[in-house]
């Protein structure tokens, strides 16, 4: 065979979701009008634990190395979904001194917050199109940094397909004390990044 070089080649491994209580930061946001919902871009800013540092940064690196967008969460200003809005505003607020909310989107980038994020399986397909069950992340809760820091969340368990496509959340308002923050709901398409078990073109590895 030809002479090859791996000096400077990292080995090849799987991808790992991050899950659990994370301090976020917001990369972006774009507002959706007619919906009627900010769509949040976030990555992963600070390390609570040694398990978390690989975490730290993995989204900008690969949006670098891929150009990869950013994981994403919907959060709604639907009439409806207002006390869940303020409970994510206030969650920013508490988590970000010199923030007040002034209906500026474009505040909130760089801002940090404390997001909980889960796994769960959907319904995607191979690289041939055949139907195949796959796994995502999604935001499940959003709190203040501070109740991230004192572990006061709960990580939702890993949901099977059937419990992601009907079950609902019997209490959607966090309970720490921080902020009426929201129980968020099952993302959108693209709300997910590539995970582990998505053998798609677009896994990071």
């Amino acid at each position: 065979m030809k002479k090859i070089n791996l000096d400077d080649i990292r080995e090849f491994t799987r991808f790992k979701n991050p899950v659990g209580g994370f301090i976020c930061q917001i990369m972006a946001v774009e507002d959706v009008p007619d919906k009627e919902y900010l769509k949040v871009f976030y990555d992963i800013a600070e390390a609570l634990s040694p398990e978390q540092e690989e975490f730290v940064g993995m989204y900008t690196k690969r949006k670098k190395e891929r150009d990869f967008d950013y994981p994403s969460t919907v959060v709604s200003y639907k009439e409806a979904s207002l006390p869940f809005f303020k409970g994510f505003v206030t969650a920013l607020e508490s988590s970000n001194s010199k923030y007040k909310f002034d209906s500026d989107e474009s505040k909130m980038v760089g801002l940090k917050i404390g997001f909980v994020i889960a796994e769960e399986e959907y319904e995607g397909r191979d690289k041939n199109g055949a139907p195949k069950i796959k796994v995502r992340t999604y935001v499940a809760e959003r709190h203040s940094v501070q109740a991230i820091k004192d572990g006061d969340f709960n990580v939702p368990e890993f949901k099977k397909l059937e419990q992601a496509t009907t079950t609902k959340p019997a209490n959607p308002f966090a309970t720490n004390g921080s902020a009426p923050t929201q129980t968020a709901p099952p993302p959108v398409p693209d709300e997910v990044f590539a995970t582990a078990d998505d053998d798609s073109d677009e896994i990071p590895f």
